[in-house]
């Protein structure tokens, strides 16, 4: 799967999501950590019994209900403003080669290329 497809995915799983807030607790049994939301009380997880991580575990697994949407939230602005900015440099471009200044638009448009190119590759 493309890196663009798994983000993809990971923003439709996001949205299909119950809302929260998730949290985690500890059962009053030994036993392992749960996490889960209000709809009715469903548990959604269980951590590995045993793991000293398991704290930790269920906290992550809890908090990727917020995390997520947040982190897709910032791929999505930073893109937006770096196809901004490719758009100002190939404007800045086109006066530069108006005005005889060659050099500065041959590299407003290398830059906007190379932006460009890394906005679009899969690595």
């Amino acid at each position: 799967m493309t890196p663009t497809a798994q983000i993809a995915a990971i923003r439709q799983r996001a949205e299909q999501a119950t809302p929260g807030p998730w949290r985690t607790r500890e059962e009053a049994t030994p036993g392992p950590w749960r996490m889960g939301g209000e709809r009715g009380r469903l548990y959604v997880a269980n951590t590995v019994e045993g793991l000293d991580e398991e704290a930790a575990n269920a906290e992550f697994i809890a908090h990727a209900r917020k995390d997520i949407p947040f982190l897709l939230k910032q791929i999505d602005a930073r893109e937006s403003a770096l196809r901004a900015l490719v758009a100002q440099w190939k404007q800045e471009a086109v006066i530069a080669d108006a005005t005889c200044n060659d050099t500065i638009a041959v590299q407003l448009h290398e830059c906007a290329d190379a932006v460009e190119r890394l906005l679009e590759s899969e690595p």
